[in-house]
């Protein structure tokens, strides 16, 4: 880290996209929308239930090899030949979307810092091995 943002700065935020705790977050988000529907049985309440029972689990459980993807991506074809359907369900897909998402996590952060009065600066090029074992993160988390 021998750049002078990083040398200079008081703090340093790290950005990291986690796929492990998929299973978590989805269980926690569907017991929300669960709650925030209770009462409901229209259309809306079971699209919302859907996305996090069925959806999310469907694109978020991968396999090492991508084998699952593959077959995800032969299904969402198939299925969009006559419908609207999501094709971005490989497990390459899915750490782009993790990233776009976690990228504007990010930029939504420097705004705030900036109508703060804070400076900030995005940084690249660093040795993200090291980073990780500084950090202590997970082989499979990522920075963004």
């Amino acid at each position: 880290m021998g750049q002078n943002a990083a040398k200079t700065a008081n703090e340093l935020v790290v950005f990291v996209a986690t796929t492990h705790n998929w299973e978590e977050r989805a269980k926690r988000n569907a017991e929300t929308v669960r709650q925030a529907f209770e009462g409901r049985d229209d259309a809306a309440a079971k699209r919302a239930l859907k996305y996090y029972e069925i959806l999310i689990p469907m694109v978020y459980n991968n396999d090492a090899f991508g084998i699952r993807g593959a077959v995800r991506k032969l299904y969402s074809w198939w299925l969009g030949r006559n419908k609207p359907m999501v094709r971005e369900v490989a497990k390459s897909d899915v750490r782009v979307c993790l990233h776009k998402s976690v990228s504007l996590a990010a930029m939504t952060f420097m705004y705030a810092m900036r109508e703060k009065g804070y400076d900030t600066c995005p940084m690249e090029g660093f040795d993200s091995k090291r980073v990780k074992q500084l950090l202590n993160l997970r082989d499979s988390d990522q920075i963004t």
